[in-house]
């Protein structure tokens, strides 16, 4: 029961989705008719404007009777015709004439609107005295003139509709309207349906099963032929609801004959279904009812759940894939035939049926060990596994080439998307976790419990390499197909581009559920992602459908594999491959990200842009501390005695050719990329100085004991300390200005790499002046620096480390050094700060001869 409530809500999410969606597309269409009556008032409107100006202009023009000033003549059989003062048979108002209508003239209408005072041969004349002795003009009931022989009398009035009306007509339209009519109607199919259930909760303990099963279906053929002799007169929502109770009962008399009576059998019942599905959909075509057609969806949801429920066996097995795959062939082709816009939804729960269908036979024949009983997977079982995967594939085909058709973007994409996904829950059930199992049948293991040794656990870590690849070659497939069929013009380029994404998407899900498993490590080969490959699938894909945004997706796919590799991939690879081939990846992957770049620039060159610097500048920056990263992780693994001297030379080296090239390409190293590869500079250096100054770097490399010689830390501190140099000389240059704390972290590790170079160059000579010596010399060429670019804030940071030293100097160093380095010290340090008050000294004169010669 638990199974069957799980089914049941997912059916009732799905149709509440396709309730929603069905009353947002009548929302739509309703708006559309509102302003296409709006549209067609107005034009209504301006009509009438231009008529009234027309008859403006024809009531003041001159006669037009031949010349004559007398009026059109008088017609033979008016009665007053030989009398002098006879009332004329066109009673016009004085002054206002029109053109002589003849019987093919048009007739204005009765509501033609004229000006006050005016007259048309149609209309009734201002009111005359009657003349002694003469009758009067005989007037019609409807208070207009006598039509003379050979007019055309105007048309009826027509009169406005009320203000009633027109609310009645605004409410029908609205989405209170459809609520009334179609979500009230399901309401009353719904509460019909529990009505019955009820009533024979209610009659059961007090009639026997023959009398039970014939009220029952003579309830329901009532039901049903009453709705269908109301629908057969008049299509009206009631009418189609009192029509689906019907045919909601006999499909519930159909299942309790089955289910409950027992009498009928499976082959009957299934039968009976079958042709009430038909029946269905008949009435669909009939009276084009969407609710008859989400019932019938549902009957085919209940009716293979309920198969697939009671007395599910072995040996029932092809009977009940039988009846899943007919009704559901009957849905989708009534669909086409019947009520195209429920086709892509009948796909879509046929689909979600299918991976229903799978995962109640995995759980029942216990494959990848999810059953409470151990059962060997025959031939037949799994060939009905696989079946389902078939017919879940041509489902999924199907509603890809029905996309085309579809005029709303978002719903055929979220109805795609999600028909998508339950295929590829039905390739996870239905082909990965049945392979797996049948490879570890043919190692004479059994899926639910592995015996304990390194080699049972290697035959699992097989299997489910085994039955990854599996997967993925379906999903290459499928990617093939997608292809063909844009090739083709079969499927919408939209549709055949998300597909593309997530193929891709689900194949790096699956290695990265390879990957994640317990017995990997017992495999010779490295324990690696693989996630690299889907990234190259992305770049492909890119390059041949000149599309950037694969390329985005491949950055994120090569992204998630260098974390990995960060993780835990490159111990493994190192103690699997060897140092020189978690390099070799290293360089792999920068060449990927390389790659990227250039197929972005191809396509946007193809467009006519220009992309070069701004997206290169932070793909080598984001390669530059990948790549420091994994060095550092690589070099560690390896477990050399000099782990630490060696990262920090390759990270200078490292350091020297990114300088080279922003000294080669101005324009890529310009702007944000200057900034990013002097932070980066900074951080590196300033990591390389505490592993001289300290030998563990805080604790960074664990279980690293200090190293006594720390000469091999001399190379890479001098080349790190030219590079800090040369930072600092292209302040000078026409670079960005750098920041405040900028200017002060180069200061900072300026001094730092001095004074590591001079601890871990004098570590065996006694000379304990000479690291004090040295940061005042860096702070020396922090304050010329800071006077020639002009950079206040590197000049103070060299001020208040010249001072921080010549305290130390005295009050430290004083006491401890002896007589000759006391002198050597303090001559030194008075020389350099000699130097620093010159230079402040000549500063001020400039300043000064600057204001003296603006002041004259």
């Amino acid at each position: 029961m638990q199974f069957l409530t799980e089914c049941f809500v997912l059916v009732m999410l799905v149709l509440a989705a396709y309730c929603v969606s069905e009353l947002r597309m009548c929302r739509r269409e309703i708006d559309a008719l509102k302003d296409w009556v709006r549209n067609l008032n107005s034009r209504v409107e301006v009509e009438e404007m231009r008529a009234r100006g027309d008859q403006r202009e024809s009531a003041a023009a001159p006669p037009q009777y031949g010349g004559s000033e007398q009026g059109p003549p008088i017609p033979a059989a008016w009665p007053y015709a030989n009398e002098s003062d006879a009332p004329s048979p066109w009673p016009y108002e004085h002054g206002v004439s029109s053109p002589w209508p003849n019987a093919n003239a048009p007739v204005a209408p009765a509501s033609w609107p004229y000006e006050s005072g005016a007259s048309t041969p149609l209309s009734s004349a201002p009111e005359r005295p009657p003349v002694p002795g003469r009758p009067p003009a005989p007037i019609s009931s409807s208070g207009q003139p006598p039509v003379p022989p050979g007019m055309i009398p105007a048309a009826p009035a027509t009169f406005a509709a009320m203000p009633e009306d027109r609310d009645l007509a605004e409410r029908s339209d609205s989405l209170e309207g459809t609520f009334g009519r179609n979500v009230i109607g399901l309401a009353a199919v719904l509460l019909v349906f529990l009505g019955l259930v009820f009533l024979g909760i209610l009659v059961i303990p007090t009639l026997g099963n023959e009398v039970r099963c014939a009220l029952m279906w003579l309830l329901s053929l009532v039901l049903a032929s009453a709705g269908l002799a109301a629908a057969r007169r008049r299509v009206s929502a009631f009418s189609i609801s009192l029509l689906g109770a019907g045919m909601g009962a006999i499909f519930i008399s159909v299942l309790m004959t089955h289910v409950y009576f027992r009498y009928l059998g499976e082959v009957p019942a299934f039968g009976l279904m079958l042709a009430w599905m038909a029946a269905c959909m008949v009435l669909v075509r009939r009276f084009e009812s969407t609710a008859l057609s989400v019932l019938v969806h549902m009957g085919m949801v209940i009716s293979v759940c309920f198969s697939y429920s009671f007395g599910f066996s072995e040996t029932r097995l092809p009977l009940v894939i039988t009846y899943q795959t007919l009704s559901c062939t009957l849905v989708v082709a009534g669909s086409v035939l019947c009520l195209r816009r429920t086709y892509r939804y009948g796909l879509l729960v046929s689909l979600v049926l299918t991976l229903i269908a799978s995962l109640f036979m995995r759980d029942y024949f216990g494959v990848g060990g999810m059953g409470s009983r151990d059962t060997s997977l025959s031939t037949p079982i799994a060939v009905a596994f696989f079946l389902q995967f078939a017919g879940a594939s041509v489902l999924s085909l199907l509603l890809a080439l029905s996309g085309k058709e579809e005029e709303e973007r978002d719903v055929t994409t979220t109805l795609y998307a999600m028909g998508k996904l339950a295929w590829f829950g039905v390739l996870l059930v239905d082909v990965c976790a049945v392979a797996r199992q049948l490879i570890l049948q043919a190692s004479g293991l059994s899926a639910s419990t592995v015996p304990p040794g390194n080699d049972a656990a290697r035959a699992v870590m097989l299997a489910e390499a085994h039955s990854t690849l599996i997967g993925i070659a379906c999903l290459a497939a499928g990617v093939a197909l997608i292809l063909w069929l844009m090739r083709k013009r079969l499927v919408d380029a939209e549709l055949g581009k998300l597909s593309l994404c997530l193929l891709g998407g689900m194949a790096a899900f699956l290695l990265l559920l390879r990957y994640l498993s317990t017995h990997l490590s017992l495999l010779p080969q490295p324990n690696l992602s693989y996630v690299v490959l889907v990234a190259v699938y992305f770049y492909v894909l890119a390059y041949a459908m000149h599309d950037s945004a694969y390329a985005s997706i491949g950055d994120v796919t090569l992204g998630l594999d260098a974390l990995l590799m960060l993780t835990s991939g490159y111990g493994e690879l190192v103690e699997r491959a060897g140092v020189g081939t978690a390099f070799t990846y290293v360089v792999m992957l920068t060449a990927l990200a390389y790659l990227s770049w250039r197929i972005r620039s191809r396509v946007v060159e193809a467009f006519g842009g220009d992309v070069e610097a701004p997206r290169l500048r932070p793909r080598m920056l984001t390669c530059l501390a990948v790549a420091e990263l994994s060095i550092h992780i690589i070099v560690n693994a390896a477990g050399y005695q000099h782990a630490q001297e060696i990262v920090a030379g390759i990270l200078a080296v490292l350091l020297v050719g990114v300088y080279a090239l922003q000294a080669w390409r101005r324009r890529v190293a310009s702007g944000t990329f200057w900034m990013g590869a002097a932070v980066n500079e900074l951080a590196v250096s300033a990591l390389v100085s505490l592993w001289a100054l300290t030998g563990d770097a805080a604790g960074l490399l664990p279980s690293r004991p200090n190293s006594p010689d720390t000469y091999a830390y001399v190379p890479s501190l001098i080349i790190l300390m030219a590079l800090v140099g040369l930072r600092l000389w292209d302040f000078l240059s026409e670079r960005p200005r750098p920041t405040e704390a900028l200017q002060v972290a180069e200061g900072i590790v300026f001094s730092l790499l001095g004074l590591a170079l001079t601890q871990c160059s004098t570590a065996q000579m006694d000379i304990p002046f000479a690291a004090g010596i040295v940061v005042m010399m860096t702070a020396l060429i922090c304050i010329i620096v800071g006077f020639k670019a002009l950079l206040r804030a590197l000049r103070l940071y060299g001020l208040t480390i010249v001072i921080v030293c010549v305290f130390r100097l005295v009050l430290v160093d004083a006491a401890f050094l002896s007589p000759v380095a006391r002198v050597v010290s303090f001559v030194i340090g008075g020389a350099i700060c000699f130097a620093i008050s010159a230079l402040y000294s000549r500063a001020e004169q400039r300043i000064r001869g600057r204001v003296g010669e603006g002041g004259k």
